[in-house]
C-alpha cells in the first residue's frame, strides 16, 4: 500500500487520493458529460427566454391580454427559483463520483 499523501506532481501540487481498485478517468471521458451539461443549460434558457418575443402574438391569437401570457414566463421562473436551492439541499449529501446517497445525521447525536 503506498502513501499518496506524500507524494507531489512535478508542478508541486500532491496527487489526487484514489480508491484502491478504481482507475483514474482519463480527461477525453469527462467531455460527453460537460457537453450534456452545456446542451440542457442552452435547452433550459432558451425555453425560457424564447416566449418572451413571442407574449403579444400568443395574446393575441390567445384573444388575452399580454399581462396574462406573461405567466407563461412567470410561473417556470418562480418554479425554478423555489425548487433549485430546495434540490441542493435535499441532494447536497449525494456524492458525484461514487453514486452513493448517505441520509443526512444531526452533528449533536
Amino acid at each position: 500500500m503506498s502513501d499518496h499523501s506524500s507524494t507531489a506532481s512535478v508542478v508541486g501540487r500532491p496527487e489526487p487520493l484514489r480508491a484502491e481498485g478504481h482507475a483514474t478517468p482519463s480527461p477525453q471521458s469527462n467531455w460527453p458529460a460537460v457537453a450534456s451539461v452545456a446542451l440542457m443549460s442552452f435547452v433550459l434558457v432558451l425555453s425560457e427566454f424564447l416566449p418572451i418575443g413571442l407574449l403579444p402574438v400568443m395574446g393575441s391569437s390567445l384573444h388575452v391580454s399580454v399581462g396574462t401570457v406573461g405567466l407563461v414566463v412567470v410561473v417556470p421562473g418562480l418554479t425554478a427559483a423555489v425548487t433549485a436551492p430546495l434540490l441542493t439541499i435535499a441532494t447536497s449529501d449525494y456524492g458525484p463520483r461514487t453514486g452513493d446517497f448517505r441520509i443526512r445525521r444531526s452533528r449533536s447525536a
